[in-house]
C-alpha cells in the first residue's frame, strides 16, 4: 500500500502470508530475526543455531549473504553489483545483546560499523562495499536506528566469561578467610559468654 501526504510517500506491506521465503536462511537478517523469534519463545537451541548461521557468514568486512551475492539484489550501493548491507550488523549486534552471546569478532564488527558513519551528520551509510568503503550509498534513519539498538544491546550485555583456575582458587582462597574468621569470632564469644567461660 501506499499513501502520500504532500512531498512525501509511505510505502508499507501487510504480510498475509501468500507469499513465503523459502530460502530465508541464506539471508542473514531474516536468520537473525528468527533467531530473535525463538528466544522470545523460549526456545534457546533454535536461537543459537539460527544465530551462528548467520555469524558464519562474517567474512572480515560484512555479513555477506545471498542479498550480497544477488546483482543489484537489494538496492546495491550505485556503480556496484554487490555490497553489504550495514544495517545487518546492526542486527548482529542488538541479537547477540538479547542472546547473551559474545562474538569472537565483535570488536572487528563495532569498528566496520563506526567506519561507515558520517562524520558530518552522524548518520550511518547503508551500505559497504567490497573494499569496506560506503561507495555511493547515504545515510538514512533505518540503518542509523539499527546500529544504535545494536550498540545498545552489546553495551547492556552481561559479560560471557568462564573463570580460569587463577581466579578460582582466589575465590576459594577468600571463601576459606572468610570461614577462618567466622570461626575465629564465634570461639571468641563463647569463650567471653558465661556458658562458654563455664564450659572451661
Amino acid at each position: 500500500m501506499t499513501l502520500y501526504n504532500g512531498s512525501y510517500v509511505l510505502r508499507y506491506d501487510i504480510a498475509n502470508e501468500t507469499d513465503r521465503f523459502e530460502d530465508w536462511r541464506e539471508y542473514a537478517d531474516l536468520l537473525l530475526l528468527v533467531a530473535l523469534s525463538n528466544h522470545n519463545r523460549g526456545d534457546r537451541a533454535n536461537a543459537l543455531g539460527n544465530f551462528t548461521l548467520a555469524t558464519n557468514m562474517w567474512d572480515g568486512t560484512g555479513l555477506r549473504d545471498k542479498a550480497y551475492r544477488l546483482e543489484y539484489g537489494e538496492g546495491q550501493a550505485e556503480g556496484l553489483s554487490h555490497a553489504y548491507a550495514t544495517y545487518k550488523l546492526g542486527l548482529l549486534l542488538f541479537a547477540a545483546g538479547k542472546l547473551s552471546v559474545n562474538l569472537s569478532f565483535k570488536q572487528e564488527v563495532i569498528a566496520r560499523v563506526w567506519s561507515m558513519q558520517n562524520q558530518t551528520s552522524g548518520g550511518i551509510f547503508t551500505h559497504i562495499t567490497p573494499d569496506g568503503d560506503w561507495g555511493e550509498s547515504d545515510t538514512n534513519t533505518e540503518t542509523t536506528a539499527i546500529v544504535i539498538l545494536g550498540m545498545t544491546g552489546i553495551q547492556n550485555q552481561p559479560p560471557n566469561h568462564v573463570p580460569d583456575f587463577g581466579s578460582i582458587a582466589f575465590i576459594v582462597a577468600v571463601l576459606v578467610a572468610v570461614f577462618a574468621v567466622g570461626m575465629l569470632w564465634i570461639r571468641r564469644r563463647r569463650g567471653t559468654s558465661p556458658e562458654g567461660r563455664r564450659a572451661r
